[in-house]
């Protein structure tokens, strides 16, 4: 499957997750319309959203900014932990012990969460 994570227009805290079927690389030209749509839900969380993975049945979504850039709930740093069985977020994971910079993307290698920080942050070990 291939899921979109698009934030809703003038809904400042609330975000469509969009489930399409993986389109085939055959296909040269791929345009995928609401009529791909295998399913969708909405998840409301303060968004500044960066990257994500999936595992198992949970979707990983990075949010938030470095606190050199404002101040506020759209810059704190956290991992969205979404049940895509449930349809709802589970969990809200804090970055700020983490790391200062801002979180980019996320994913899994050999049973360990690591993280990517922009600027002059790195990988780290997430949980």
């Amino acid at each position: 499957m291939l899921y979109a994570v698009i934030r809703e227009a003038n809904k400042e805290n609330s975000n469509v997750i969009k489930k399409f079927a993986l389109p085939l690389l055959s296909d040269a030209k791929i345009l995928l319309t609401d009529k791909d749509i295998v399913d969708e839900f909405t998840v409301n969380f303060v968004n500044g959203l960066q990257g994500g993975t999936i595992k198992g049945r949970y979707m990983y979504l990075t949010v938030g900014f470095t606190p050199l850039d404002g101040e506020g709930e759209y810059f704190d740093r956290a991992i969205k932990v979404i049940d895509l069985r449930k349809k709802k977020l589970v969990r809200s994971i804090d970055l700020s012990k983490v790391t200062i910079n801002e979180p980019e993307d996320i994913d899994f290698y050999k049973g360990k969460c690591l993280l990517f920080a922009g600027g002059t942050g790195g990988i780290y070990q997430a949980f």
